[in-house]
């Protein structure tokens, strides 16, 4: 590719269908990358490759077993090598890799053999280690080896844009280097993506600097533990959230980084409404594909179109699941379907639905309630895993309402679940998430939004117009019961969209609408002018 005037270094990055990634920050990286391309912004990608991904569940019996992702490496070419070493001897070589037929700019780094058995896993999982010490390693090789691929490429990007701490040993080495501290803030990008401890880490010093010396200054800054958003956020000329209340949670929850200016997240709109939604747009919405701004003229499309819409969606979605999902009943496609498509963890509160299953189990008697439960879960979150068993055992308790589950990710069948239901479940305990990116999947492809108060929703959702909002908008955690709120909500939904089928159509038309804003062209461009400070 040309010379990119700039390069986002991420953990994860889903370019284009190979399951290089965990969640939402690998779903945005990859649209981020691929709107810059689409838009002709100079800006390229390095992650890491993983050679069996993150994982999936199988459902044998009643046991959710965990297994790697297939990736198929033969989809990948060598580009560059690169080779470094980090202390005590520990020799780091890798492919610097690139997949074929797919015009993205985004590299993957694929350590190969090696006798360091820790060096050797870094390609293997995507945050699946079997220490802090391999952590500390795949951060290191990702960051540094970022900087040496880079070299290896002949780029020399005006910006490099750290997508989360993982990256921060790129302002280490930086430093290291070139000692001048205007220079390195004027060439670095720090975003921020959630206000939880993952996205924070911390390492003794004593375990850094068994493979890498950490200058006294960076101990300055970070005194007793190397505190990585307090180090990329040093160093950074820009730091970012991701939505504006995101932004003021940071800064009330974690002083380290209390700067963050915010750029709202958006989606791909292409790459994120099925075929069925693109050749409907295609009809009623002209050039929506270059200039996702036209999604505001959705108010001109026939509510009866919108339902015809949400419908086909609903079928496919439906067949899908009868096939492949784990059901306690066939779907049917009669029946009021809602969706919850998130990563399975506790603070999305997957199962805020079951905590009454008295009030579903009307709900299935009254308008034939299907409640559609996808996401994988990390192998060591046990309140996950635990949450997941109790998904699976619910299948055969209910009998008036339809249970489904999938429990794997993937590009295709994220599309499919996130647009077929009548109803999408967004139920985040706040403050905590970030911004969210599944409602605007939902929104884009005419699927309603119940959410509660937290991250982006609060920018774009308007209760009763383009989607449904529950409980209180907090900035700081607290006990909260909200669920008889949330139950009453839906249950209000159920009957909005069993009697008053153009209300229900006009909400999901106004919901497309929405996207005209939420989309990662316009996310894109605010990086380049406001983040990175480019003009053209």
């Amino acid at each position: 590719m040309q010379q990119p005037k700039a390069v986002i270094v991420s953990m994860e990055i889903l370019a284009d269908r190979q399951q290089t990634y965990a969640g939402g920050l690998g779903i945005l990286a990859g649209d981020f990358v691929r709107s810059a391309k689409d838009l002709n912004l100079s800006i390229a990608g390095i992650t890491l490759f993983y050679r069996h991904g993150y994982v999936r569940h199988h459902i044998e019996g009643r046991s959710i077993i965990d297994l790697p992702e297939k990736i198929d490496r033969e989809v990948f070419e060598k580009v560059t090598s690169i080779k470094f070493d980090l202390k005590n001897g520990t020799r780091v070589e890798a492919d610097v890799l690139k997949q074929k037929d797919v015009d993205c700019p985004v590299y993957y780094i694929d350590t190969t053999p090696s006798k360091d058995e820790i060096i050797q896993n870094v390609s293997e999982r995507l945050y699946i280690e079997n220490s802090i010490e391999e952590r500390l390693i795949k951060e290191l090789v990702l960051s540094i080896g970022a900087l040496e691929a880079m070299n290896k490429l002949g780029f020399d990007p005006e910006k490099i844009h750290m997508n989360e701490s993982h990256s921060v040993f790129i302002a280490i080495e930086l430093f290291k280097r070139e000692k001048n501290l205007e220079k390195i803030a004027k060439k670095l990008v720090f975003t921020t993506h959630t206000p939880l401890p993952h996205g924070h880490e911390r390492y003794d010093y004593k375990l850094v600097e068994k493979y890498y010396d950490i200058p006294d200054y960076i101990k300055k800054i970070s005194p007793n533990v190397l505190h990585l958003s307090r180090v990329a956020n040093h160093f950074a000329g820009y730091t970012n959230a991701v939505s504006l209340k995101h932004s003021l949670v940071v800064r009330k929850l974690i002083p380290e980084i209390s700067r963050a200016d915010w750029i709202t997240n958006g989606i791909h709109h292409v790459r994120w409404s099925t075929p069925i939604t693109q050749k409907f747009f295609d009809a009623y919405l002209p050039d929506w594909r270059s200039e996702p701004s036209k999604l505001v003229y959705a108010t001109t499309i026939p509510f009866r179109e919108i339902l015809k819409l949400r419908q086909a969606n609903k079928v496919e979605m439906i067949t899908f699941l009868n096939e492949r999902g784990y059901n306690s009943k066939d779907l049917d496609e009669s029946g009021f379907t809602v969706v919850a498509r998130r990563r399975i963890t506790g603070y999305k509160r997957l199962d805020m639905i079951f905590r009454n299953v008295e009030r579903v189990e009307k709900l299935g008697r009254k308008y034939g309630l299907q409640i559609v439960i996808s996401g994988v879960a990390h192998p060591h979150d046990m309140d996950a895993k635990n949450m997941m068993k109790h998904f699976v055992d619910l299948t055969s308790m209910l009998k008036h309402a339809k249970l489904s589950l999938y429990f794997e990710k993937g590009y295709e069948s994220e599309r499919i679940i996130i647009a077929g239901g009548d109803l999408l479940l967004h139920t985040p305990l706040p403050p905590y998430e970030a911004c969210g990116t599944s409602w605007m999947r939902a929104s884009l492809n005419a699927v309603p939004v119940l959410s509660s108060r937290d991250g982006g929703v609060i920018e774009g959702i308007i209760d009763g117009y383009n989607g449904f909002l529950f409980g209180e908008n907090l900035m700081e955690p607290k006990n909260v019961n909200n669920y008889n709120e949330f139950m009453n909500k839906l249950e209000y939904i159920a009957q909005l969209w069993t009697s008053d089928k153009k209300m229900y159509a006009e909400i999901a038309r106004n919901a497309i609408r929405m996207i005209s804003w939420f989309n990662s062209y316009r996310m894109v461009k605010e990086y380049w002018r406001r983040a990175y400070g480019f003009k053209d």
